[in-house]
C-alpha cells in the first residue's frame, strides 16, 4: 500500500506541474501573438504615415525642398542659386515666451515673406488672406496663432451676437443695457442702415448712437464704430447729413471709425441677395476680410 500511495502522490504532483506548465505555455503563446499583432500594427501605421507624408509633403513643407540654416540667413550667392532653380519663399523660426499675468509658455514663432507658401494655402478663422492678417496697422504687425494656444492664454475672444435683423438705432439703444449685462470688453457698433431705409431723421440716429456710445464708454468698453451710407434715392442732402453723424460721433467719443460697413459689397449684384441690399455669403466673406484688420487693431490696442 505504501508503494501505491507514493505512486499516486507522485502522479498527482506530476499532473499539477503539467497543468501549470500548459497554462504558462498558453500565456506565452498569447503574448507572442499580441506582440506579432502589435508589430504588424506599428508597421501598418508607419506605412500609412509615410504614404500621407509623401502625398502631402508639398503642402506640409510649403514647397518641394526645405533648406535650413542656423543663426544666419542664406548668402547672396546661395539666394541667387535658389532663385535660379525655382520659386523661393523665406521664413525665420525662433522660440520665445508667451507671457500673460497668469502664466508663461514656450512657443515657436515663424515669420514668413509674401511668397509663402509656394504650395498649399494658409486657412485662417475667421476666413481672411494671410497677408491681410499679418499686415502692419497702427505701428503693430499682425500675427496668426494656434487656437488652442490662444485659448490657454485667454486671448481667444468670445463673440456675443447682439445684432437683430431689421433693427434701428432706437432698438439698439433699448437693448444696450441687456448687452452690457454680459460684461463685454469690446464692441462693434454698426447701426443706422434701417433708420436710413425708413427715412428717419439723421439727428435722431445720432442721438441714439450717442447715448449708446456714452453707456459703453461708462462701462469701460472699447468700441469700433462702423458707419453706413444712406440710399441715394433719399437725396444728396440727406446722404451727406447721414454720413456725417458717424464722423461726429467718432470725434466726440474718440473711437476708431470704419467709414462704411458694406464697403466693397454695396451695389454689386454678385455680392448681394436678390433684394440688392443684403449681402450674400460671398459678400459677407468680403465684409469680414475688410473689417477684420480693424477689429484686430481694436483688440491689440486694448491689449497694449
Amino acid at each position: 500500500m505504501n508503494g501505491l500511495s507514493e505512486f499516486a502522490a507522485a502522479l498527482r504532483f506530476a499532473r499539477r506541474e503539467l497543468r501549470g506548465g500548459l497554462s504558462g505555455f498558453r500565456i506565452f503563446v498569447a503574448c507572442l501573438a499580441l506582440g506579432v499583432a502589435a508589430i504588424a500594427g506599428v508597421n501598418s501605421l508607419s506605412q500609412a504615415v509615410e504614404a500621407a507624408l509623401r502625398s502631402d509633403a508639398r503642402e506640409l513643407a510649403g514647397g518641394d525642398i526645405v533648406v535650413r540654416t542656423t543663426y544666419s540667413p542664406a548668402t547672396d550667392d546661395q539666394q541667387a542659386w535658389f532663385e535660379a532653380a525655382g520659386s523661393v519663399a523665406q521664413s525665420i523660426e525662433m522660440r520665445a515666451m508667451a507671457v500673460t499675468p497668469e502664466r508663461q509658455t514656450l512657443v515657436e514663432m515663424k515669420a514668413v515673406d509674401a511668397a509663402y507658401p509656394i504650395y498649399g494655402t494658409v486657412e485662417l478663422e475667421p476666413a481672411q488672406k494671410l497677408d491681410a492678417a499679418l499686415a502692419e496697422r497702427d505701428g503693430r504687425w499682425g500675427a496668426a496663432g494656434d487656437p488652442i494656444l490662444l485659448q490657454q492664454r485667454g486671448l481667444s475672444p468670445e463673440v456675443i451676437d447682439g445684432g437683430v435683423s431689421g433693427d434701428t438705432t432706437a432698438g439698439g439703444l433699448a437693448r444696450i443695457d441687456w448687452l452690457l449685462a454680459e460684461k463685454p470688453t469690446h464692441a462693434l457698433v454698426s447701426l443706422g442702415a434701417n433708420d436710413a431705409l425708413r427715412g428717419l431723421p439723421p439727428e435722431q440716429a445720432y442721438n441714439n448712437l450717442d447715448a449708446m456710445l456714452t453707456k459703453l464708454e461708462q462701462a469701460g468698453v472699447d468700441v469700433l464704430l462702423a458707419g453706413m451710407y444712406a440710399p441715394p434715392n433719399l437725396g444728396a442732402d440727406y446722404g451727406r447729413a447721414f454720413a456725417d453723424i458717424y464722423k461726429r460721433l467718432a470725434e466726440k467719443h474718440d473711437v476708431p471709425l470704419y467709414p462704411f460697413f458694406l464697403d466693397g459689397v454695396a451695389r454689386d449684384p454678385a455680392l448681394n441677395q436678390a433684394d440688392g441690399i443684403h449681402p450674400n455669403a460671398k459678400g459677407v466673406e468680403i465684409m469680414v476680410e475688410r473689417l477684420m484688420p480693424h477689429v484686430v487693431s481694436l483688440l491689440n490696442g486694448a491689449a497694449g
